[in-house]
């Protein structure tokens, strides 16, 4: 697997990231026991950079990383998009108190020491940073 650094947060992240779309569950079927296995494989092959988003399977898929990358977490990039739940049009979906609901429903979900701010400039990051004493 080949690595590149990921703009300037100083971290390597794998060429191929693996979405995780298809294993959410909202959008046809899926199969719990066989989408760990993909995600076990993906990880043997040296992918470390997985995608997701909080409308996945209304969570689902950051559940089943959670699972996969257990006791991996220090090796394991996970970009997860938020506030796609809530009404994409109305600004108020934007606001740092939502951002912030947003980015606790996901840490709840997913394996939280995956999740590495990256920069000041999202109040999610910043929240995050507050939240870990960083």
């Amino acid at each position: 697997m080949n690595y590149r650094p990921l703009g300037s947060t100083g971290l390597s992240v794998s060429e191929i990231s693996f979405g995780t779309w298809a294993i959410g569950g909202s959008w046809g079927q899926v199969n719990d026991a066989e989408s760990p296995r993909g995600l076990a494989r993906a990880m043997e092959a040296g992918v470390n950079f997985f995608d997701t988003a909080d409308v996945y399977g209304s969570g689902h898929s950051e559940e089943l990383l959670a699972q996969a990358t257990k006791g991996k977490e220090d090796r394991i990039y996970i970009a997860t998009k938020f506030c796609r739940a809530g009404d994409i049009h109305d600004p108020a979906n934007y606001t740092e108190a939502a951002i912030r609901s947003y980015c606790e429903a996901s840490l709840s979900r997913s394996a939280a020491g995956t999740h590495r701010p990256v920069s000041d400039s999202l109040p999610a990051d910043r929240h995050l940073k507050r939240r870990r004493g960083i």
